[in-house]
């Protein structure tokens, strides 16, 4: 977030709330400069849905963590979100004879599966089925990375 930015949520605040009323101009401006060190990370329309929400459910003004906590939880939710699908991927790539586990095949299985957990969930159960189809028929196996890229996006 740019200090613009934080200027923008910080006289937002300052407005709705009557915080930091009887500050100087520069008073006011090095608090700006406070919450941009606190907040520069976080993407601006997240900081300033949070501000919003923060001043339409309360009675008092919002402090940097309030504004960074909706931040922080996305963070870990997110981390928490790509530990399972580092799990399911690598659960899913074992499954297929002789894999080779590069980049490109974890990008094709990124594009494949948009990154969604139920959609990684379906294409596993998907090429377990698939594998123990070609076991049954005796089918050859194509490496693994010119297979993914003939699948198609899991909706």
């Amino acid at each position: 977030m740019t200090l613009k930015e934080v200027a923008q949520i910080c006289t937002t605040i300052r407005k709705a709330t009557f915080a930091w009323r009887n500050e100087s101009d520069q008073d006011f401006m090095e608090t700006i400069n406070v919450w941009y060190e606190c907040l520069k990370d976080v993407p601006f329309d997240m900081a300033m849905k949070a501000a919003t929400e923060y001043i339409c459910e309360n009675n008092y003004p919002p402090t940097v963590a309030d504004i960074y906590k909706p931040y922080k939880e996305y963070l870990e939710e997110k981390k928490e979100k790509n530990k399972h699908l580092r799990e399911i991927y690598y659960r899913t790539i074992a499954y297929y004879p002789c894999y080779i586990d590069t980049p490109e095949i974890q990008n094709e299985w990124m594009r494949i599966t948009g990154n969604d957990i139920e959609a990684a969930l379906r294409f596993e159960r998907w090429l377990i089925d698939f594998v123990r189809q070609s076991e049954i028929s005796g089918a050859e196996f194509k490496p693994f990375e010119d297979f993914m890229k003939g699948v198609k996006q899991i909706e």
